[in-house]
């Protein structure tokens, strides 16, 4: 069985991830990605040696929020090379050891895809970049979920109707990924907003339709009743929150100069990630807590 401090550093991990996407929200909506034209340096100077304290004195927000997207790059590569070898040395399954190098193989690519969107100034790898962010924050959670005591103790429950089940709640944890996907389209490729719009109806519609179907059938596991709830709650939260940043980018002159335009999208884009997160929790657990009858 492996330490129960794995399972805190890959819940750090995918923390830490979370708050790296909402600061590349920031970026992302203040357009301050080319905020710096070289890489790794930020203006000719080494990242750790950039005064960046002096850019918060001063008010340059697209240098501040630019270089610490960076400096939150490296502090999450950290953290993922420590939880691939702490996997790899103190966790006995071999799936989870693959875990962890796929995470370390994903945060090197995340690296290196922040950098070329810099050396190229190309939206097109600035998409990548956004493309792979969820599922690299999708596969800490998956590593924290499966590194709990509760996943290592549960108890599996025989269930008619169990594949659908899993079925269902894998398909919504896809559908919560390509809705993400189409976000990020919308902001750095321009496309159209009504694309991003359809599907979160589709995507609303079966996350609450998954997770009411999950409650009414095991609401009795404490694991899966959470799972549901929580998913439940935050496809709600996005809602309103996608409906809040939709709102202010039509009604607000310049919206990536506006403080309160740019606060509803990164709320929205965290919130995003962390349905998706939710999502693929649920689906995780179905898979390990339901059996077929």
């Amino acid at each position: 069985m492996p330490p129960r401090w794995l399972h805190r550093l890959a819940g750090l991990t995918a923390l830490a991830t979370l708050g790296l996407i909402s600061v590349g929200a920031i970026v992302t909506s203040t357009d301050s990605g080319m905020a710096f034209k070289d890489w790794p340096t930020s203006a000719g100077r080494n990242l750790f040696g950039y005064p960046w304290f002096h850019d918060i004195l001063v008010g340059a927000w697209k240098q501040v929020a630019e270089h610490g997207h960076r400096l939150g790059g490296v502090a999450v590569g950290i953290l993922t090379m420590a939880l691939a070898f702490s996997l790899w040395a103190r966790d006995p399954r071999r799936p989870m050891k693959l875990l962890g190098l796929a995470a370390a193989a994903l945060v090197l690519l995340q690296g290196i895809l922040g950098g070329f969107r810099v050396l190229l100034d190309a939206r097109a790898v600035a998409f990548l970049h956004a493309f792979t962010a969820p599922a690299f924050f999708a596969l800490t959670v998956a590593i924290w979920v499966m590194t709990s005591p509760g996943w290592l103790a549960a108890a599996p429950v025989r269930d008619p109707g169990a594949g659908v089940l899993r079925t269902h709640c894998a398909a919504g944890a896809v559908l919560a990924y390509v809705q993400i996907v189409l976000g990020a389209a919308v902001r750095q490729l321009g496309l159209p907003v009504r694309y991003h719009l359809g599907m979160a109806a589709v995507v609303v519609a079966f996350l609450c339709w998954t997770s009411l179907a999950l409650l009414k059938a095991r609401a009795e596991v404490p694991a899966l009743r959470r799972s549901a709830t929580a998913v439940a709650g935050l496809v709600l939260a996005q809602s309103l929150f996608g409906f809040t940043a939709w709102y202010s980018l039509r009604a607000v002159p310049h919206p990536r100069a506006d403080l309160g335009a740019v606060s509803h999208t990164v709320v929205h884009v965290a919130t995003g990630a962390l349905l998706l997160g939710a999502a693929v929790s649920q689906a995780l657990k179905a898979r390990r807590w339901l059996e077929d009858a």
